[in-house]
């Protein structure tokens, strides 16, 4: 198993012609997080968006299906969008059944990027690291990329360590792993902190932008909880849906 870890988005255009079998997209705060609640609560479907505008000629071309638009910038609600990035939003009461329109600064830019690099892209954060491997697993994936989406461009701890974790948990089940330079450093930064996610928080510029600035310090909560949902979001023909096994190509 060949295990390749990008740790901020450009990076991906350095991959050259590595054929890779799953790429899974990591924005632990909050793409990733978020969406799992979403899909929890019933969304029939997501279609990301790079940018507002984006969104917004979504919004028509499917408005026979009333769709919602959801997301932010700098963490905040965009402007005229029905819900922002915050898990606790996502209830079946508020998403169940609907198709949401999601655009965010980092998550869905990189969801973005994915659709070119494999056929099979999921997303992954903290609390649904061991679904995710299981899918992996389920597929016999051989070759595998960890893209984190970073925060505006740029390094970001949370997403790194999350790859790290994942990087942990898989190889002590296969031992056959190979890694590039991106995932030893990530697991590097698992073995720093363990399973310490409050301390990784608290270093980390964007947990700390999002819990002291934003005062959104029970999202920190919701997306450290390692291994607490059982839903992978799955990318796949532009929509992102709960995984199902057999739709795997």
């Amino acid at each position: 198993m060949r295990i390749f870890t990008t740790l901020i988005p450009k990076e991906i255009g350095c991959l050259g012609d590595i054929k890779l079998d799953v790429v899974i997209l990591i924005d632990i705060l909050r793409a990733s997080t978020t969406l799992i609640f979403a899909l929890k609560s019933g969304a029939r479907s997501v279609i990301p968006a790079s940018t507002i505008e984006e969104a917004y000629e979504l919004k028509r071309k499917f408005m026979h299906e009333k769709p919602l638009l959801c997301g932010e910038r700098d963490g905040l609600i965009i402007p005229g969008f029905d819900l922002g990035n915050s898990p606790t939003e996502y209830t079946p009461e508020n998403v169940c059944g609907r198709m949401l329109i999601y655009s965010s600064t980092n998550g869905s830019v990189l969801m973005k990027k994915a659709e070119m690099l494999a056929e099979n892209v999921l997303l992954m954060s903290l609390i649904n690291i061991s679904a995710v491997i299981n899918c992996v697993e389920s597929i016999n994936a051989e070759s595998i990329l960890l893209a984190c989406a970073g925060y505006r461009g740029v390094f970001s701890l949370e997403d790194a360590y999350a790859a790290g974790l994942f990087i942990e948990k898989i190889c002590k089940r296969h031992t056959d792993c190979i890694h590039d330079d991106g995932s030893l450093l990530s697991r590097i930064l698992y073995e720093k902190y363990g399973e310490n996610v409050e301390s990784v928080f608290e270093n980390a510029k964007h947990a700390r932008y999002l819990g002291l600035d934003l005062g959104l310090a029970d999202d920190l909560k919701i997306a450290g909880r390692i291994d607490s949902e059982n839903i992978v979001p799955h990318l796949i023909d532009g929509e992102i849906r709960v995984m199902d096994r057999h739709a795997f190509r």
